[in-house]
C-alpha cells in the first residue's frame, strides 16, 4: 500500500471512529436526558420557557392559573404496618403506577410524590382536573378487585381540588434544585385533600374550582360544609363530587339531592327543628351517605347541648369588610353596592316581598355589566395576562344570577333554601372574586405603574 493510501485509510477510520464516537455520546445525551425527565417533566420546562434541564436554574419562575390536586391514601399507616418494609414499597409504586395513568390521560402533570401522596398540576381547566379525578377512583377500583383477590385489603383514597394562579418556579441552590409551585391556592388544594377524614368521601372540591368548571351541572355535585383556611378572610364552600360513586350509590344521591340539600341549608341557617327531621327521612332511604348521619348527630347535639359545630355558618345578610378591598376606589365602592344590592335580595325574600325580589334580581344583572366593563377597560389598558380567566368568572357570575332569578320567582320554591342559594351563588362568589381575582388585577396594575 502507498504511503498516500496509508495516510488516506488512517483519515477515514479516525472519521468512522469519531463518527462513532458523536454517535454513541449523542444516544448518551439522549438517554440522560429522557433519565432527566423522570424527575422533572418536560411539560415544567415548557412552561419556564427551557428547552433543556441545564436552562433553569433557581430563581426561575411563571405565574399560572392551575387546578392543583392533591391524593393519598386512607389509613395508609394502618395498612403499612401488616406489611414489611419492602412489601410497602412494592405497594407504593404499584398504587401510583395506577394513579398516574389518569392524571396524565386528562392533561395534568405530576408534581412530586410525597410517600403515598401524589400532587399534580392542570393548566388547562378545571374540567380535566376533575375528569382526572374521577378516572383516578374508577382505576382504584379495578387496583382493589386485583388486592382482594390477593388477600389484602382494599386501599381507599382522598382527593382534594382547588383553583386558582399560583406561581410555578425552580427552588434551592446550585448544589441541590428542585421544581415547585407556590401559592395561596396549593394550601387551599391541600386542605380540601385533608377534609378527606371528616367527611369520607373520595373526591372534594372548593368553591373556587366549581366557579372554575365550564359547566358544574355536567357533574354531580352537592355542597357539603363551610370551612375556616388559614390565610383566608371569609369561610370557604367546599362541595363533594359524587360521580365516581358506584352507580346505585350515585343514582340514590341525585333522587335524595334535593331534601339533602334543603336539610343542609337549614342547618346552616341554624334551623334545627328543620333541618332534624329531613337528614332523618334522607337517611332511611341512603342509610349509608357518612356526611347526612353526620349532619344529622351535629343535629342532636345542638338540641342536646345546644353547641353548633357549623364553622362558618351561613347568613342573612353580610358587612363588607376592609379586607375585601382590591385599592381601586371605583371597583371597591362598585363591590360596596353589590353587596348592599345582594343584602336587599335576601331581606326581600325574608320579607316574601317578591316584587322586591324580581326588581333586585333585575338590577344586579343590569349592574353587573356596568360593573364588569369597569374591570374589562382596567384589563385591556394594561394589558392584563389573565384577562380571559378573569373574564369567564364574570360571565359565569352574570349566568348564575340569570339562574338564580328564575329559581327564586318560582312559586314553588322553599323561602329558606333560597336563602341559603343565595350566600352560595352571591356572597360566595362575590367576596371570593373580590379577594382572589379583583386583588391580583390591581396589583398587578399597581407593578405596571410603578415601572412605567
Amino acid at each position: 500500500m502507498k504511503k498516500d493510501d496509508k495516510f488516506a485509510k488512517l483519515l477515514s477510520d479516525s472519521a468512522l471512529k469519531g463518527r462513532a464516537e458523536n454517535r454513541k455520546a449523542f444516544y448518551s445525551l439522549r438517554k440522560m436526558q429522557a433519565a432527566y425527565g423522570h424527575f422533572v417533566p418536560k411539560n415544567f420546562l415548557e412552561f419556564l420557557g427551557a428547552d433543556d434541564i441545564s436552562d433553569v436554574m433557581p430563581g426561575d419562575e411563571v405565574e399560572m392559573n392551575l387546578t392543583i390536586m392533591f391524593s393519598d391514601i386512607r389509613n395508609f399507616t394502618s395498612l403499612s404496618e401488616a406489611m414489611t418494609s419492602r412489601q410497602a414499597f412494592e405497594f407504593i409504586n404499584s398504587y401510583l403506577a395506577n394513579m398516574e395513568s389518569p392524571i396524565h390521560r386528562h392533561g395534568g402533570t405530576i408534581d412530586k410524590f410525597i410517600g403515598d401522596a401524589i400532587m399534580a398540576l392542570f393548566p388547562k381547566s378545571a374540567d380535566d382536573a376533575l375528569n382526572g379525578a374521577i378516572a383516578m377512583i374508577g382505576n382504584l377500583r379495578h387496583y382493589n378487585t386485583n388486592r382482594i383477590k390477593a388477600g389484602w385489603a382494599p386501599v381507599e383514597i382522598g382527593i382534594g381540588l382547588n383553583t386558582g394562579l399560583a406561581t410555578l418556579g425552580v427552588v434551592g441552590h446550585s448544589e441541590r434544585m428542585e421544581t415547585t409551585v407556590i401559592g395561596d391556592c396549593v394550601n387551599v388544594a391541600s386542605r380540601m385533600e385533608g377534609l378527606k377524614k371528616k367527611y369520607q368521601t373520595p373526591i372534594l372540591i372548593s368553591e373556587d374550582t366549581l366557579i372554575a368548571l365550564s359547566d358544574p351541572s355536567k357533574y354531580c355535585i352537592r355542597f357539603v360544609d363551610r370551612v375556616h383556611v388559614k390565610g383566608r378572610h371569609m369561610p370557604l364552600s367546599v362541595y363533594e363530587v359524587f360521580d365516581a360513586d358506584e352507580a346505585q350509590i350515585t343514582k340514590d344521591k341525585l333522587a335524595g339531592l334535593e331534601v339533602f340539600e334543603k336539610a343542609v341549608a337549614y342547618y346552616h341557617l341554624r334551623e334545627i327543628d328543620e333541618a332534624l327531621p329531613l337528614f332523618e327521612r334522607y337517611l332511611e332511604a341512603i342509610p349509608d351517605d357518612h356526611i347526612a348521619a353526620q349532619y344529622l348527630s351535629w343535629c342532636h347535639q345542638y338540641k342536646e347541648k345546644g353547641t353548633y359545630e357549623g364553622i362558618g355558618e351561613l347568613q342573612h345578610a353580610m358587612e363588607w369588610s376592609d379586607t375585601f378591598d382590591t385599592g381601586n376606589e371605583v371597583v371597591d365602592s362598585q363591590h360596596r353596592n353589590l353587596l348592599v344590592n345582594i343584602n336587599a335580595l335576601a331581606k326581600s325574600l325574608q320579607d316574601d316581598d317578591m316584587d322586591a325580589v324580581s326588581e333586585v334580581l333585575e338590577f344586579l344583572v343590569q349592574y353587573t355589566v356596568e360593573h364588569f366593563s369597569t374591570e374589562r377597560a382596567l384589563m385591556e389598558e394594561y394589558d392584563y395576562p389573565f384577562t380571559k380567566m378573569h373574564l369567564d368568572e364574570h360571565h359565569k357570575f352574570v349566568k348564575r344570577v340569570e339562574e338564580l332569578k328564575e329559581e327564586l320567582l318560582s312559586a314553588s320554591q322553599d323561602k329558606l333554601y333560597s336563602l341559603f342559594r343565595i350566600n352560595l351563588f352571591l356572597y360566595d362568589w362575590l367576596i371570593s372574586h373580590s379577594t382572589r381575582v379583583d386583588k391580583h388585577l390591581m396589583t398587578y396594575i399597581a407593578e405596571q405603574q410603578k415601572q412605567a
